[in-house]
């Protein structure tokens, strides 16, 4: 004891003894208390402690009631921890023709003149097989039989058609992937034909609409497209072949005037043998480029006709097509066999973005920059339509639509009016042309002003009968 506790009065000293004693034995029923209900042989030690005792266990025992046994949480086992179900991810889907065994297998094909680079992949995105096959039928045979259900990716190339529909008749769920979108293989710091082809199988695998897949016309409508392809081919050899023999001559002081290429050769003949400008040597020089010139043009005459009937007897929605002015049997059928089915688009405004006909863009926060078309889809196809919308707005075009819708775009003025004039014709031409060949209906070229446009009607598809 502290020398002030001995100078406190003796009856502060009582007090503060029985209220020490009062409160020791609180601090000390608890834990009886919970002995007593855990073993029940618990004896307080005075009265105040029987007192104290009795109260604390009649508080602890109406605050522990029994608890449901349904609430009751057992301890977790390693038995109980493994009986857990785990989430696991779901198989790819592999299209409606795809069945077997091997499911989630995908091979990714980099395409090659001579070999192809392959990598297999299996449902966990391991490596099952990397190596090179030969550009042969039997060779991509065998790789269907080592994996009889695997999705096939590849790129869009020179191989790539007939290659496809070999492996979709093999049963087999093919992607075609388009080479623009896929910035992840062709700007690769580490670009080989063996990492293309596991890009190619890893984005096959993961998503398939990062591949952009296209879809390749059926051999038939290829066969017959490659006619105007030939054509067009005949015609570009043709005008250099002109243009030569013209810069050729105006060096040598006998400039020739520029008419049309059906008659060149003859004009260029009857320049030479002429009296006034009569050069036998010139002309015994130019005789086999004149020789080549004349075989071309008949040549081109030929497949003109043979294009003419093949749209009119195996397509004859191309003759819709042709009621608009400018649109010929070549566009027309370019255009039928190149969309190939008119209800892959959901609406008909698509068919200017398929065609690389809408400007690009580049927009960022407040930043939006004007930038030319994209030139995507088919570029033959791109040019014949902007040949047509030429010969729309140009003077021999008549009074349509579409001719005074372009030449109020063109009276804007500005930088390029008339080139962008002759591509939003070109785009609204390529719109009238899928609506026309959807709806099946007659073209009228000029409406009335006092026909009432309704909210559904399409602005493009003007002169479209009802």
């Amino acid at each position: 004891m502290t020398k002030k506790a001995h100078s406190q009065s003796p009856s502060k000293a009582t007090s503060s003894k029985a209220s020490a004693a009062s409160k020791a034995p609180v601090r000390k029923a608890i834990p009886k208390a919970t002995k007593a209900k855990t073993h029940g042989t618990a004896e307080p030690q005075g009265p105040a402690d029987k007192a104290t005792t009795a109260t604390t266990a009649i508080a602890v025992a109406s605050s522990a009631k029994p608890k449901p046994a349904a609430t009751a949480k057992p301890k977790r086992t390693s038995k109980s921890k493994s009986a857990i179900p785990q989430r696991v991810a779901p198989p790819l889907p592999l299209g409606p023709n795809i069945t077997g065994i091997t499911v989630g297998i995908t091979v990714g094909i980099d395409l090659g003149d001579k070999k192809h680079a392959i990598c297999a992949l299996d449902p966990n995105g391991e490596i099952l097989d990397q190596r090179k096959i030969t550009n042969h039928k039997e060779s991509l045979r065998r790789l269907s039989q080592k994996y009889p259900t695997a999705r096939m990716v590849m790129e869009v190339g020179s191989h790539s058609p007939w290659i496809s529909r070999l492996l979709k008749d093999l049963g087999h769920d093919v992607l075609v992937a388009n080479p623009r979108k896929l910035h992840a293989i062709y700007k690769n710091d580490r670009k080989s034909d063996e990492c293309d082809a596991e890009m190619l199988a890893r984005l096959g695998r993961v998503d398939p609409k990062l591949l952009h897949p296209i879809a390749h016309q059926g051999e038939q409508a290829q066969i017959d497209l490659l006619q105007i392809k030939l054509r067009d081919n005949l015609v570009r050899q043709r005008v250099h072949i002109i243009s030569s023999v013209r810069f050729s001559l105006k060096s040598l002081g006998h400039p020739l005037t520029s008419p049309n290429t059906h008659c060149f050769a003859k004009q260029a003949r009857e320049n030479l043998t002429a009296e006034e400008t009569a050069r036998p040597d010139l002309l015994a020089m130019i005789g086999p480029s004149l020789l080549v010139i004349d075989t071309m043009t008949a040549q081109i005459k030929v497949l003109d006709r043979a294009i003419a009937e093949l749209g009119k007897v195996h397509y004859p929605t191309t003759q819709l097509l042709q009621q608009i002015t400018g649109v010929g049997p070549i566009t027309s059928l370019a255009f039928v066999l190149t969309i190939g089915d008119p209800d892959r688009s959901a609406s008909s405004r698509d068919i200017g973005p398929y065609l690389g006909l809408v400007p690009k863009r580049d927009q960022s926060g407040d930043i939006d920059k004007q930038l030319p078309i994209s030139k995507a889809g088919n570029a033959h196809l791109r040019k014949l339509l902007v040949s047509a919308a030429q010969y729309i707005l140009g003077p021999f075009g008549p009074d349509t639509d579409l001719r005074r819708s372009g030449l109020k775009l063109a009276e804007r003025g500005g930088r390029g009016a008339k080139k962008k004039a002759v591509i939003a014709t070109a785009r609204k031409l390529g719109v009238l042309l899928h609506t026309l060949w959807v709806r099946q209906s007659d073209y009228i070229p000029l409406r009335p002003v006092n026909i009432k446009e309704t909210g559904a009607t399409d602005k493009a598809t003007k002169g479209i009968a009802a």
